[in-house]
């Protein structure tokens, strides 16, 4: 079972300063929220459709699929990027729908994702403007992205933590694939430190550029997010549960009138994004460097580095002859694992050496162009 939402709620945005997808939530403020006061209240599933409320966590009574629970939506944007913030319920961790640490097993297959259309009509309540269904279980709505768990493969060969699918329009049914134009170009995704709150960056480059709605709906100013989370329930042995928003009554999701022009341009891997925590790697006891991926590249590749502390962080890429070709990073950056993009689209073939400075320890790597 599946539930979605659609809101007629909407506001008129101006291009906001650029979000860092790296868990840190401090740059959201109130005017962000779209799910605005008064909303029902969060649900948990211990006690099945009653639920509870949002107590503290107890450990001999823990409720189902806790850490499936959505509790906020914000949105923002700036030129090339579409911003959200979710918020899960206060006492989930979105790692145990992975390590299963939860007595009985609770999950199976457990995941958290978004769905976008393009062509809501707000005339017509935000229904969708081609027919499709709008609610149902994988219908009437245009793209669909996985913002946990990440896709670890699609992440080491593009920098993007997912891929975005969009909808063939061929009717009600689930019939998506990746975004045929450019298939590498994702989503990127950073959990804050407790796992139950979450940043993404959406290309409006992708959001604008749909490859199976008529021209019209390409530079559509605003764009409907529904929110579903899933796992099988062992405690019940057959059920699939499934949660939206702690949303507004009456109302089935949420609109973001947001800033339609945008530069042109696919934005690369490391943009805006230069740094994120992938949620995988620990904390190490030293700066760490892992070998670029993928290498040998054409044109761009993923420098992953891990550290100790919050610090400041520079990585540069210089040539065999010693000569500085580009700055990737120079900023303060959280402690764990992060990744910077070097997209090489205007360089020679050759090798390159790349550096990571931080504080007084610096590690060297080296990687392969071939056109």
């Amino acid at each position: 079972m599946t539930t979605l939402l659609v809101c007629m709620f909407s506001f008129t945005a101006t291009a906001q300063t650029t979000i860092t997808i790296d868990g840190d939530l401090s740059e959201w403020t109130d005017d962000m929220r779209l799910d605005v006061p008064p909303n029902r209240p969060i649900i948990t599933w211990d006690d099945g459709a009653d639920g509870r409320d949002n107590s503290p966590a107890d450990p001999e009574d823990l409720d189902y699929l806790i850490d499936l629970n959505f509790a906020g939506l914000y949105a923002t944007d700036d030129e090339d990027w579409l911003y959200l913030r979710i918020d899960m319920n206060e006492r989930a961790d979105v790692r145990r729908i992975l390590t299963d640490t939860v007595p009985d097993g609770m999950y199976d297959g457990g995941a958290i994702s978004i769905r976008i259309s393009t062509d809501p009509n707000p005339m017509e309540d935000f229904q969708d403007t081609t027919g499709m269904t709008w609610g149902w279980y994988e219908n009437g709505y245009d793209f669909v992205t996985t913002i946990w768990p990440f896709d670890e493969d699609y992440q080491d060969s593009t920098g993007f933590q997912a891929p975005i699918s969009e909808h063939s329009q061929e009717g009600n049914g689930y019939a998506f694939s990746i975004y045929e134009r450019n298939p590498e170009l994702g989503i990127k995704v950073a959990w804050n430190e407790d796992y139950n709150k979450a940043e993404i960056a959406i290309p409006k480059s992708v959001i604008l550029q749909p490859q199976h709605l008529a021209e019209e709906f390409h530079n559509s100013p605003f764009v409907a997010f529904m929110l579903a989370s899933s796992a099988f329930n062992h405690r019940t042995g057959d059920q699939w549960w499934s949660q939206d928003i702690a949303n507004n009554d009456g109302q089935k999701g949420y609109t973001y009138t947001y800033e339609a022009d945008w530069s042109g341009e696919d934005p690369s891997g490391g943009e805006p994004t230069s740094t994120f925590n992938d949620g995988i790697t620990e904390v190490p006891v030293s700066l760490t460097l892992y070998q670029n991926y993928p290498n040998p590249f054409n044109p761009s590749t993923q420098i992953r580095f891990a550290v100790p502390e919050a610090q400041n962080v520079v990585v540069d890429v210089y040539d065999m002859l010693g000569r500085k070709v580009e700055t990737l990073l120079n900023q303060q950056v959280s402690a764990g694992a992060h990744s910077v993009t070097f997209d090489a689209a205007g360089f020679s073939s050759g090798m390159y050496l790349y550096t990571v400075t931080a504080g007084s320890q610096v590690a060297t790597g080296k990687m392969m162009l071939i056109k």
